[in-house]
């Protein structure tokens, strides 16, 4: 019989197996999403210091959005990483759960790229396997996963039937009778 540690040792290969992909797949896209982030910024911060004299329009809002978007981009991206991070070594799953809710926002040009990535780590954040083996923030979910590991199917050994629903019989006449 396989001691709890060993159940647990195992749940913890096999999940983490399940989510190196999504993680993987998370913390590229928000690298690359970071560096549009700063590329932002740091057009905003140009073009508000040094505007070009080509430049057609109003280029102090332009480059107040630009700095808008990338102050708001650039943590944004910090946090998505950091939780595909957490998502990768089976850290805190509540902060890899937030990361790929993020990651579906749509933020940037490369949005749909994002959406899979997200989605695909989301799906995979929900297994109730794969969230048990995380080491915190995912409440009880070892204990209600060894719980039900222990639990045996059935009491007595023998299979016994399910109950079924009572059904309605109609009648000719239209009334029912159960």
């Amino acid at each position: 019989m396989a001691t709890r540690e060993d159940v647990v040792k195992k749940l913890r290969r096999e999940a983490k197996k399940k989510v190196h992909g999504p993680a993987t797949i998370m913390l590229v896209l928000a690298s690359l999403g970071f560096l549009f982030a700063a590329m932002l910024l740091i057009l905003g911060i140009g073009y508000f210091i040094d505007p070009p004299p080509t430049a057609v329009g109003n280029v102090q809002a332009r480059s107040a959005a630009f700095i808008f978007v990338g102050c708001i981009a650039l943590p944004t991206y910090l946090y998505i990483a950091a939780g595909a991070y957490q998502m990768d070594k089976l850290g805190n799953y509540r902060m890899a759960s937030i990361s790929s809710t993020l990651a579906v926002i749509p933020m940037h040009p490369v949005w749909p790229l994002f959406l899979i990535g997200g989605l695909t780590a989301k799906s995979t954040l929900n297994n109730p396997r794969v969230r048990a083996a995380f080491a915190k923030g995912n409440g009880d979910a070892l204990e209600r996963l060894l719980e039900m590991m222990e639990r045996p199917s059935q009491v007595s050994g023998e299979s016994q039937p399910r109950p079924q629903a009572k059904r309605a019989v109609v009648q000719d006449e239209g009334d029912s009778i159960e």
